[in-house]
């Protein structure tokens, strides 16, 4: 568990894309060293804040956890700990996506590990009789919407090489499978 590889960490949690920003819903494991009362896994509200030991309301949302991990450290530092080590990951296991339309399985999938879209349709029991192979991504991010269409058998034929179809965390990716027409 020592190598920098893949970043996972035991719990569920792993280091996402240093750029992810926190979102209401996310599970934030802290750790402090050496003190473990301030070590806690806190939910972030939907008001984009949590409730911490001695700080009181922390505004997370937006923030990078670098950015959230500066944050703690300057405000356990000023008054109440003396060069404080804090690690924060996020939980992993909080990171959604949405498959609808025509699969066999429709619904919201815990996003575990880095995926595609194909994957993606394939965790919602693949199509049905009645889909046309053409899947639409629409992703959310900070207020902005983007919808990526992704031809699934082009996609498969092509060695999988649209970065775009990559399922990204910290951003509201719902799959939507179109019928024939």
């Amino acid at each position: 568990n020592g190598s920098q590889g893949d970043g996972a960490e035991e719990g569920g949690a792993k280091s996402l894309d240093s750029a992810y920003r926190i979102q209401p819903g996310d599970i934030v494991l802290i750790d402090v060293w050496r003190v473990q009362v301030l070590s806690q896994k806190v939910k972030i509200g939907m008001d984009g804040t949590f409730v911490y030991p001695l700080i009181g309301t922390v505004p997370a949302q937006g923030k990078t956890v670098d950015e959230l991990r500066a944050y703690l450290t300057k405000a356990l530092a000023d008054g109440y700990l003396v060069d404080p080590v804090i690690t924060v990951t996020i939980d992993t296991k909080t990171q959604r996506f949405f498959v609808v339309g025509e699969v066999k399985q429709p619904g919201a999938f815990t996003l575990e590990e880095k995926i595609d879209v194909h994957q993606a349709i394939i965790t919602a029991g693949g199509f049905t009789d009645f889909a046309s192979k053409s899947v639409k991504i629409i992703r959310k991010s900070g207020g902005v919407k983007k919808v990526i269409k992704i031809n699934i058998d082009r996609f498969a034929k092509e060695g999988k090489t649209n970065p775009e179809a990559d399922i990204q965390a910290g951003k509201l990716e719902i799959l939507v499978a179109e019928a024939l027409t």
